[in-house]
């Protein structure tokens, strides 16, 4: 398959956070779109180095040899594994591309099947401090049943006498996670998990950082990983370990929404969880992230996929037909990724 034109479309996010839009077309007039919006301190390169990387990449260096997500994974390693952002943007854009030429949807083209599974959406508690129980409570009310909420910025002590008023306040037939995110050093973590014992947390997400997290070993409160996994290989060493219950995906950190599918069937024929999460991306990247929890269910636990504060920064597109209910993603009718191109 010849791609006939790449065309780069830049959009300030935010101040300082630029986003990416990505459209390919064939010489059949067939086209995709694709994003990648770099996140500092999450993704392993800057919005600089994706952009150029995407610039670098003209029409005449991408082939396809076939319209298979393996023809895709091939045909994206023309950009540098050091702009992990760039080949996601550039990988979507071709399997949106595939899709269309085939009139499937992005989860039918990695899964072989229609999706029919709707997958759950967790939400984030977003401050704490900031009335964490009316928080929750009105999370429920909107239909939600998995809660998230942020620890490790302040001490412990303090913030557990505010875990278990969130916890008070919901009882427990719903769902708490924590995450940590890699701030707790190893013997923090211990002696925390023990005390988060009397919360009942479904897991607690990275809950130290990422060296020490393979030597972690099992704890009485699960424990998932989430920045370990953009390291090549960590997803494959935490699964031969056993000790881990659930990995946390963020397909713009692994640079690949097709490395995220494959970690998470390996995952899950190893008996771990595997839950998807965003990094604050735009409309486009959470179309494919609703895609691809699709392709999975319903193996698949609560995802953090939702659409966030931030979409509404973005022109175009708007926020897709995925999350039409609010605590759910809904398989689509359209073909593709669910986003229209104009």
């Amino acid at each position: 398959m010849i791609i006939r034109a790449i065309e780069i479309r830049k959009i300030w996010v935010e101040p300082g956070r630029p986003g990416y839009l990505v459209f390919v077309a064939d010489n059949e007039g067939y086209r995709g779109i694709g994003e990648a919006t770099p996140l500092d301190g999450t993704t392993l390169d800057t919005a600089v180095e994706c952009e150029a990387a995407l610039r670098a990449t003209r029409p005449c260096h991408v082939f396809l040899r076939d319209e298979s997500p393996d023809a895709v994974r091939e045909a994206v390693t023309v950009v540098p594994e050091v702009a992990p952002s760039a080949r996601f943007a550039l990988e979507c854009a071709l399997l949106d591309l595939v899709a269309r030429r085939r009139q499937l949807s992005v989860a039918e083209l990695l899964s072989d099947v229609k999706p029919t599974h709707s997958v759950v959406l967790n939400h984030l508690i977003s401050n704490l401090e900031m009335d964490a129980p009316k928080q929750a409570r009105d999370a429920i009310a909107e239909g939600f049943s998995v809660l998230k909420a942020k620890v490790g910025k302040r001490p412990f002590s303090e913030e557990f006498p505010l875990l278990q008023g969130l916890r008070n306040a919901i009882g427990f037939d719903f769902s708490l996670r924590l995450d940590a995110n890699g701030r707790w050093s190893p013997e923090e973590a211990r002696l925390y998990l023990e005390q988060l014992r009397q919360i009942h947390p479904e897991y607690v997400e990275q809950p130290t950082n990422v060296v020490a997290l393979r030597g972690f070993g099992p704890t009485e409160v699960p424990w998932a990983a989430d920045e370990s996994l953009r390291i090549v290989g960590e997803a494959e060493r935490l699964l031969d370990l056993g000790v881990c219950s659930t990995f946390v995906l963020k397909p713009l950190m692994l640079g690949s929404l097709l490395r995220a599918h494959q970690i998470a069937r390996q995952a899950t024929a190893r008996g771990v969880s595997v839950v998807l999460t965003h990094c604050f991306d735009g409309p486009t990247a959470l179309a494919f992230y609703a895609e691809l929890a699709l392709a999975l269910a319903p193996d698949i636990s609560a995802c953090g996929i939702a659409p966030h504060a931030g979409v509404v920064r973005w022109p175009f597109p708007a926020v897709s037909e995925h999350f039409r209910t609010t605590a759910w993603v809904q398989p689509v009718s359209s073909i593709g990724c669910g986003i229209s191109i104009p």
